[in-house]
């Protein structure tokens, strides 16, 4: 039985930024690595590196190229983080699995895409305490 996969929309921008430090392929099996720059465009996306661009109209995915280690994070620069809280500030993130751009209402959503087990293990480390009881944390 093939396991669950989960989307997490992480954020909704002008301009997202992000860094693979893998070859990962798109959708339509181009090879990627290093930072990269998704623009809007009219109503189509601007992927941007090395001072090339190619535009894609229905949104692009990102995903570790075979025989890549799966484990290998790729890096989504200036995140938002506490959103309309006091503590609100932009940072760099790291995320396994796959990375999908979509063009929504004139900006750029990136949203990760990993099996539901790493993105709960990424949830439950972030979430707790290393202090917390042991069974709690099993």
């Amino acid at each position: 039985m093939k396991e669950p996969v989960i989307k997490i929309g992480i954020v909704n921008d002008n301009r997202l930024r992000f860094h693979f430090p893998i070859d990962f392929v798109t959708t339509d099996n181009q090879r990627v690595k290093g930072t990269v720059t998704a623009l809007p465009d009219g109503d189509k996306i601007r992927i941007e590196q090395n001072g090339s661009y190619v535009s894609v109209s229905d949104g692009v995915e990102f995903r570790p190229a075979a025989g890549s280690d799966k484990s290998e994070l790729f890096t989504i620069h200036d995140v938002i983080i506490g959103v309309k809280f006091h503590w609100e500030r932009r940072e760099d993130q790291r995320f396994s699995g796959s990375l999908k751009i979509v063009h929504e209402h004139g900006k750029l959503t990136a949203v990760n895409i990993l099996p539901v087990e790493d993105y709960l293990r990424s949830v439950i480390s972030s979430e707790m305490s290393a202090m917390s009881n042991m069974n709690l944390l099993k």
